[in-house]
């Protein structure tokens, strides 16, 4: 098990952190640190010319923060497996729903998976991935709260209607990083045999059951 650290040792960690990032990475030099936002795992910084600091910077900021919150405060449970083969449940950022719906036997024996979506890049790469690996899956539900600053339901369905850029990028993401690394035979295999349900913000499990029943032909 992780060690139980107090507030003062992480901010102290992520103070360290940040620093050796700028260190590395940064261009310019900043005269204010503006707002550190833990819960969205944003960096906010600010240059004499009242300008916002180079979007390179920020992402590189927003990444070390990421990693360090997963390490300070693990996520207990990502993902179920169900019984079911064509239909899987993204609940996003929402913890409390992906909870609900595992709790529910009657639900999880009509899916394949539930789990959540927490970013608009490693996170979709890993969904291309299952659903390759995974050809009997069909039907993908987007649920639940969405993620903050990342926007990653957002993402997901802009890739699934537009596709990627040349250079990696999710055309039409609105989230801080939508760029993948994944092969276009991934991505034009998600995009061809998946069909996405838009439900995101719901968080009504009796909306879903009927939709899972649906999708289910039963």
């Amino acid at each position: 098990m992780l060690p139980v650290l107090d507030g003062i040792a992480i901010y102290l960690i992520l103070i360290v952190m940040i620093l050796l990032t700028l260190l590395l990475e940064s261009i310019g030099f900043f005269h204010s640190l503006n707002r550190l936002c833990k819960k969205d795992y944003t960096i906010l910084m600010l240059v004499n010319n009242d300008n916002w600091v180079m979007k390179k910077t920020l992402q590189s900021l927003q990444t070390v923060a990421g990693k360090i919150c997963e390490f300070v405060l693990p996520i207990r449970l990502s993902y179920a497996m169900g019984n079911g083969k064509t239909i899987a449940i993204c609940t996003l950022s929402d913890m409390s729903l992906l909870k609900e719906i595992v709790s529910r036997n009657d639900i999880m024996c009509k899916l394949f998976l539930v789990g959540r979506l927490l970013s608009e890049n490693r996170g979709i790469e890993n969904i291309l991935e299952t659903v390759h690996n995974y050809p009997h899956l069909r039907y993908l539900i987007l649920c639940g709260r969405e993620g903050k600053g990342h926007l990653p339901g957002q993402a997901l369905i802009s890739l699934y209607n537009y596709g990627t850029r040349e250079d990696g990028y999710i055309a039409g993401a609105r989230g801080s990083n939508p760029k993948l690394k994944s092969t276009k035979e991934l991505i034009s295999y998600f995009r061809t045999n998946i069909e996405i349900v838009d439900l995101i913000g719901s968080r009504d499990i009796l909306q879903l059951e009927l939709l899972i029943d649906k999708l289910s032909g039963q």
